[in-house]
């Protein structure tokens, strides 16, 4: 028995194969092209909501990947560049604070430009917003971390050993007891409106 297939029989068995592979194909390269872009709005968006917030973790997270999500945006790896190596410089210097506000906001324009998002670099420069409340709270939370540094600091130091050493000294402990004690006997000056 012989088949004798002509070309358009051909044609189709061979689309027949080759269509839903082609169709694999396209649907892998389309989904990874989505979640690249994903990536990169998740990059920008996160910048422009921290940009008040450059310390917070997930700001410096974003930074840090612009670098795998734009590698092939070569205008915003420029401004990234720009962007990095001012940040290890001595951020005490003057006139830091302006460049670092500037070279943020050339990224940011960057990244909107190349994702297609029509952003006015005055728009992009003005923040956003960062309750005082939460920069009242960050500066409380490094007091705090200053003061256990300090501290940890002083548990490992020699004078620690000295004060260990002193306070197992039973004249040194009654000496300052009593001065405690003594301090508490005193009365509070009154101050104020009833100060003499």
């Amino acid at each position: 028995m012989h088949i004798d297939l002509s070309q358009i029989d051909w044609a189709v068995v061979l689309a027949t194969i080759v269509g839903p592979i082609a169709a694999v194909l396209i649907s892998i390269f389309i989904d990874g092209r989505k979640a690249s872009r994903s990536r990169q709005h998740w990059v920008f968006s996160t910048l422009m909501g921290l940009r008040g917030a450059s310390l917070s973790q997930e700001h410096v997270r974003a930074i840090n990947v612009v670098q795998v999500e734009f590698h092939k945006k070569p205008k915003v790896i420029e401004a990234w560049k720009r962007f990095l190596n001012h940040l290890e410089t001595d951020a005490r210097a003057e006139g830091w604070d302006l460049k670092h506000r500037d070279l943020l906001n050339d990224l940011l324009v960057k990244m909107a430009v190349s994702l297609g998002i029509d952003a006015e670099a005055l728009d992009i420069a003005r923040g956003g917003y960062y309750p005082t409340a939460w920069a009242n709270r960050a500066h409380s939370e490094d007091t705090v971390l200053g003061a256990k540094t300090k501290f940890a600091q002083f548990i490992l130091s020699p004078e620690f050993d000295q004060w260990v050493q002193r306070m197992r000294d039973t004249d040194y402990r009654a000496s300052l007891i009593q001065a405690v004690n003594e301090q508490n006997r005193k009365p509070a000056p009154l101050g104020g409106i009833f100060a003499e």
